[in-house]
């Protein structure tokens, strides 16, 4: 596959595969870089710059986008599609839309916490980063001399650890770094470099560029891409150098998404030999080849693009059934006394979520309009108040939502 960022790559996986699967994706890719290689591909599903969206879509992708702009423009034309927001972070400027058709931000993210999302937690669904996974992949022993590649685009903020690594393999000359990557900063690093030190630019073919390596060094994607090519990987990121991913530390690198050190902070110092000893550590190490084979059995059992995209398939699936639910009044009708019979109410700030058990998952509706019936019922603001009130069993919880749900439509065919 090209090298086209991580983002763009794990989002022409989840593309590709959901295409596959029957679905129909209007695709709301990044501007700049991104955007034009997948125009370069014919990677754009539809023109995003026409004022109306398809009717056909079942799934709207937005990679980097506006989330707030573009999901109140989707949910004026379109009711009942989930939205699959593929970031590394929220920006300070990014806020969910409180609107009820919007029931989930799926995210597909670098790591899997959500802390550095402005988002409700509630609202936020993580999915891992997908990786396809190679079945032909073979572990070949170095060759000499040994070739370890950087792979990463060279931005300024990578620019103190990338510095870093090339002063190390100045210094032994039976390595050779090939450094891969789309960048601008280039320059800044030819000065400093010497003749073992390759600058090979934007790759088309990293499969052929994992074949000829022996050790990879870096963080992220690179990282899995590196295990799913049964390579040796040396994690190096924005959290410091850690060290050669093993079946013990695995999991430990997972949590920080392969971001460097474990228990590193950010853009923390690195001792001068620190590199060049794990070097040296993992050509010598003789059980390397078991190594990488367990680290690739262990990739394809949470990062195996399959199995990320039939999860967040499932959760597509269940989305589309409830958003069928809520905002077909007929059905909502007919769904009554199924809605009814497993149901509890709580209190959310000033709206109500009903829990309803659909397809075996607990999903919620945010639902302002109910909110507004209780609360000009009880006159009182607070849904709580109300219902710890009126609510003293199973048979009068269900006679209350029953009476509330009649009001609702009621309210909804004015």
């Amino acid at each position: 596959m090209k090298n086209i960022g991580g983002t763009g790559v794990y989002t022409k996986i989840i593309i590709d595969e959901l295409l596959a699967r029957g679905h129909t994706i209007g695709f709301w890719p990044a501007n700049g870089v991104i955007f034009k290689e997948f125009q370069d591909k014919n990677l754009i599903l539809y023109d995003m710059e026409q004022e109306e969206v398809n009717e056909e879509w079942d799934i709207i992708i937005l990679q980097h986008a506006d989330i707030l702009y573009y999901t109140q423009r989707i949910i004026q034309q379109l009711k009942n599609v989930p939205i699959i927001f593929i970031s590394h972070s929220s920006s300070p400027n990014d806020q969910i839309t409180t609107d009820n058709r919007v029931m989930k931000v799926l995210k597909i993210a670098e790591g899997v916490a959500s802390s550095n999302w402005d988002y409700p937690e509630e609202f936020i669904e993580t999915h891992r980063n997908p990786i396809i996974i190679k079945q032909d992949s073979t572990y070949l022993k170095p060759r000499n001399p040994k070739n370890i590649l950087l792979l990463s685009r060279l931005a300024e903020d990578k620019a103190d650890i990338v510095r870093y690594i090339i002063s190390t393999i100045n210094r032994l000359p039976k390595y050779n770094l090939l450094i891969a990557g789309k960048a601008v900063f280039y320059e800044k690093y030819y000065s400093i470099s010497n003749g073992n030190i390759k600058f090979l630019g934007q790759v088309e073919n990293t499969d052929l560029l994992f074949k000829n390596t022996d050790l990879v060094i870096g963080s992220g994607r690179v990282a899995l891409e590196g295990i799913a090519n049964k390579r040796p990987v040396l994690v190096a990121g924005f959290r410091g150098l850690g060290g050669l991913v093993t079946p013990d530390n695995f999991q430990e690198y997972v949590k920080i998404m392969f971001s460097g050190r474990i228990g590193g902070q950010k853009a923390e110092k690195i001792e001068r030999f620190d590199l060049e000893k794990k070097i040296e550590t993992i050509f010598n190490n003789e059980k390397i080849t078991d190594i990488v084979e367990r680290n690739y059995l262990l990739l394809k059992q949470i990062f195996d693009h399959k199995l990320v995209v039939t999860k967040l398939e499932k959760t597509i699936n269940n989305l589309i059934e409830l958003f069928e639910m809520v905002n077909d009044k007929t059905r909502i009708v007919n769904l009554k006394p199924k809605l009814v019979s497993n149901c509890d109410f709580k209190n959310y700030d000033k709206q109500i979520i009903i829990e309803r058990k659909v397809s075996g998952r607990q999903i919620c509706v945010i639902d302002n309009e109910l909110h507004a019936i209780i609360s000009k019922l009880n006159g009182k603001k607070k849904i709580g108040q109300f219902l710890s009130k009126n609510i003293v069993d199973n048979s009068t919880l269900l006679q209350n939502i029953k009476e509330l749900w009649e009001l609702k439509l009621l309210s909804l065919t004015k």
